[in-house]
């Protein structure tokens, strides 16, 4: 924590909304959860679709036991994750599927996994290149391809299983669901 406390971090991330939802997730993770609220709090009123942000009030809320309020936050701002890279996508989705689990919401459980985190479709996207590229070995949908000029377009793959984080995530969903529907 105080690695990020240094006055030319401070001075050069302040009003970066990552830069206070990483110091509110550090916080919560010490559980000092009324200073990671603030600086929660902080990086939503920079940006209130920052899925870093959002992850970090799953932690807080989680440690604070208030389900409800982490099921209808976080599905409210669901929408936004679509065009984050594909960790944070399948888990923020993972938070939401925990507050459910608390909640004993099994079915819904199961729709977010396999909606959200282990999609059961193609569903490895690439945008799309805006260039066109005269080499007949290029393909616009090779991630080097990837034209970063266009803010409409994800600049990540989207729900890619290939993601050692997003499988160890998918797993920790199944064996919780199956830990909690076996006690």
């Amino acid at each position: 924590l105080n690695i990020m406390r240094i006055p030319r971090l401070q001075e050069a991330y302040s009003n970066k909304p990552y830069y206070h939802a990483m110091i509110a997730f550090a916080l919560s993770q010490n559980h000092l959860l009324e200073e990671a609220t603030k600086e929660c709090e902080l990086a939503l009123f920079i940006d209130s679709s920052d899925p870093w942000a959002h992850h970090s009030l799953a932690h807080i809320l989680y440690a604070q036991s208030d389900i409800q309020k982490g099921i209808q936050w976080m599905e409210k701002h669901a929408h936004v994750w679509a065009n984050s890279m594909s960790f944070m996508h399948t888990h923020n989705w993972f938070h939401a599927s925990l507050f459910h689990l608390d909640a004993t919401n099994y079915d819904r459980v199961l729709e977010i996994f396999d909606s959200h985190i282990w999609i059961y479709r193609s569903a490895q996207v690439w945008p799309e290149s805006s260039t066109s590229s005269s080499s007949s070995s290029s393909s616009s949908s090779s991630p080097l391809s990837l034209s970063l000029s266009s803010p409409k377009k994800p600049v990540f793959p989207v729900h890619d299983k290939t993601n050692t984080e997003d499988q160890m995530g998918a797993m920790g969903v199944l064996i919780k669901l199956e830990i909690r529907q076996t006690s």
